[in-house]
């Protein structure tokens, strides 16, 4: 059986955020759907894809007034990002197996905490596994001080995105 998380924040009557964490097969199809829309409306994903989002270890949602603002996941590493032409970190490949990734607030959302609570509560599901995940490296992005205020480091040597042209880092949390 799946734990399947529901968290909810009431700010006042009329407002109300929703915080959805579990395996993939605990959401709706329309649900995992949307979840790719999203990826494809970020623009950052290769062929976001459902068969990408059901390989998922966890999903995260956020959804206010019954709409998905923000999303995020705990999946499978990508194993590429250790190799020699990006982060150059081979000996580390095989410390970890996971990743946070598939992040992403709508634009009219950021800046409300949404993907940083939405980050806390897929690492819980996780902290006792090593983690990694990729970001780009700019000033403006706000993924990069959510993943350093939850322990992840930078580490290994930048590298260009073949899918967006972006400078990547990639960031390490080992487990508790």
């Amino acid at each position: 059986m799946t734990l399947f998380l529901l968290y909810m924040l009431q700010y006042n009557s009329s407002d109300e955020i929703v915080y959805q964490v579990g395996v993939p097969k605990d959401f709706s199809n329309e649900d995992l759907n949307l979840f790719v829309e999203l990826l494809k409306l970020q623009g950052k994903v290769s062929t976001p894809t459902l068969i990408k989002v059901n390989r998922c270890k966890y999903l995260g949602l956020c959804i206010n007034k019954g709409e998905i603002v923000s999303i995020g996941a705990i999946k499978p590493k990508t194993n590429s990002n250790f190799n020699g032409e990006k982060a150059n970190l081979d000996e580390l490949r095989n410390k970890f197996d996971l990743e946070l990734g598939y992040c992403f607030t709508l634009p009219l959302h950021t800046g409300n905490g949404y993907s940083s609570q939405l980050v806390n509560l897929l690492l819980e599901k996780v902290s006792n596994e090593n983690v990694m995940s990729s970001t780009e490296l700019r000033q403006d992005n706000g993924m990069l001080r959510i993943l350093q205020k939850n322990g992840f480091k930078l580490t290994g040597q930048s590298w260009k995105s073949g899918v967006h042209g972006g400078e990547l880092g990639l960031y390490l949390k080992y487990a508790k």
